[in-house]
């Protein structure tokens, strides 16, 4: 019988977050003249190096002593910086006491136990197969003939990613040869720079390539692909690593980094086409008509009122429309 282990992930993806009043996490004197503001990720590792080497000599000489206060407030660039940023507001009275052990002990929360336990617990060593998986409600519709599909394929492959009803949402993952053969956010930014606009320029690299995978269609060969679900053979976890920065600090997607190392092994990665996880998501609905139809309503209602209403009233009502329409 083939073992197989889950692997709960905690990053990837970009995230919507809604306009909603929040308490601000703030340290200091709350009538001192100068406020700092700091927006931060708790999955950024840099932001983590700021509250153990920078902020304590900056609360020494400016906020002890009443000079300054500091304002915390939250960027999360991961769906595991979203779910850590929720947890850090539990204390109601605005403190840090969480921010900072959630920061102290990034490393031990931040990728779960993923390689290094499937490679060092003698309690898998017997494992065949480990599930890589998103856990914030990607997979709401995976069952178990999605699963069978993968093992009763003819196709010889060593990880098995997925599919989804809608529009495949996975660009940043995704390196295939005709779909996706680039980094869709450097793409969108290449775009940026010739003068297109911010719309046009995330349609062409991103949004355009949202495109419905039929669950009859043949398995697709790719460089690099995840959905929010892969399963592997767990002898590519040997020798291999996830990593998400760059040497010099650059964000880059995790699963591109290990899937180029699997693959230079000569690891055969598939989009399996039958192994449906979900069906939209905050991503692919970006494609559905009826955002459309809000991305074109909002441009003329904001070009129409930006004189008499501020940016920041404009923010929260586009906050409460977009509300509605993910409904």
């Amino acid at each position: 019988m083939k073992k197989i282990f889950f692997i709960l992930v905690l990053f990837f993806g970009s995230i919507n977050i809604s306009n909603s009043e929040i308490n601000r996490i703030v340290a200091g004197n709350k009538d001192a003249k100068i406020t700092i503001i700091t927006y931060e990720s708790l999955t950024c590792s840099h932001c983590a190096d700021f509250h153990k080497d920078i902020y304590p000599q900056l609360k020494k000489d400016y906020i002890d002593t009443g000079l300054a206060k500091i304002e915390f407030r939250h960027f999360p660039l991961d769906v595991a910086a979203f779910n850590a940023s929720k947890v850090s507001q539990c204390k109601s009275d605005q403190s840090l006491e969480i921010l900072e052990s959630l920061y102290s002990n990034q490393q031990e929360w931040v990728k779960g136990n993923t390689v290094e336990e499937i490679n060092n617990n003698l309690n898998y060593k017997d494992l065949d197969y480990v599930f890589v998986s998103d856990f914030d409600g990607t997979n709401k519709l995976i069952n178990e003939e999605a699963i069978l599909s993968c093992f009763l394929s003819t196709n010889n492959w060593d990880a098995c990613t997925a599919n989804q009803k809608g529009p495949y949402y996975d660009i940043w993952a995704l390196r295939h040869s005709i779909l996706g053969p680039n980094d869709c956010y450097e793409e969108y930014s290449f775009y940026r720079s010739c003068g297109l606009s911010e719309e046009r320029s995330k349609n062409l690299a991103i949004y355009s390539k949202m495109i419905t995978i039929s669950q009859s269609s043949n398995w697709i060969e790719v460089d690099s692909a995840f959905g929010g679900l892969v399963i592997y053979k767990k002898s590519l976890f040997l020798e291999n690593e996830y990593r998400g920065l760059t040497c010099q600090g650059d964000e880059i997607c995790e699963h591109v980094y290990f899937h180029r190392l699997i693959r230079s092994k000569g690891a055969n990665i598939y989009i399996n086409p039958r192994l449906i996880n979900t069906d939209f998501n905050e991503h692919s609905l970006q494609t559905t008509f009826k955002f459309k139809l809000f991305r074109i309503a909002w441009r003329i209602f904001t070009l129409s009122l930006k004189s008499i209403i501020s940016k920041e009233k404009m923010t929260k009502i586009k906050g409460k429309i977009l509300k509605f329409f993910v409904k």
